[in-house]
């Protein structure tokens, strides 16, 4: 915290942890992390990685600059409590083609980030949003966050809809 009690970034550079590796999937030849904008965990988001990026912004804190970097940019800011989104079809729409995306598009990014202030939820439920979408069954896609994010997705409705979101289509 600053000496006015605001909570400052803890890192200069963004982190992810990738929840899937390119090639794991059939058909996905992109690895998906999910991170946070002032997150000390997992791997630095480089600037020069990100040209070869898709970014969904969850939290609006990513650092001035990775906008016009990254290959493609969205941005659902939505906030951290125990409610749907409003955005929630939107969420589920772009989950739903980027993963038609990742799986078709011979033009499809080397990486896929899902961030959002710390890592943790937001960034949790568009990181397994886009997983449902993939294929990847709600056991594995829950268990894929929390054990590689520790702490992650203790958004209990968060969690829950994942377990609601449609499959690959």
């Amino acid at each position: 915290m600053d000496t006015k009690g605001r909570f400052e970034p803890v890192t200069d550079l963004p982190h992810a942890t990738r929840l899937l590796i390119a090639g794991e999937l059939d058909r996905v030849d992109t690895n998906v992390w999910m991170g946070g904008a002032d997150s000390r965990m997992g791997e630095p988001v480089t600037l020069e990685r990100l040209q070869r990026s898709w970014v969904l912004d969850c939290a609006g804190r990513m650092p001035p600059g990775y906008r016009e970097r990254a290959a493609r940019w969205e941005s659902q800011v939505f906030a951290d409590v125990e409610q749907d989104p409003v955005q929630l079809t939107v969420l589920h729409d772009i989950a739903q083609q980027w993963a038609q995306a990742l799986r078709e598009d011979n033009d499809a990014p080397e990486h896929v980030y899902l961030m959002c202030q710390y890592g943790m939820n937001r960034s949790g439920l568009a990181a397994g949003l886009l997983l449902r979408a993939l294929g990847v069954s709600t056991e594995e896609t829950v268990l894929r966050i929390t054990s590689w994010r520790p702490g992650s997705l203790s958004n209990q409705r968060f969690r829950r809809l994942l377990a609601e979101a449609p499959v690959r289509r």
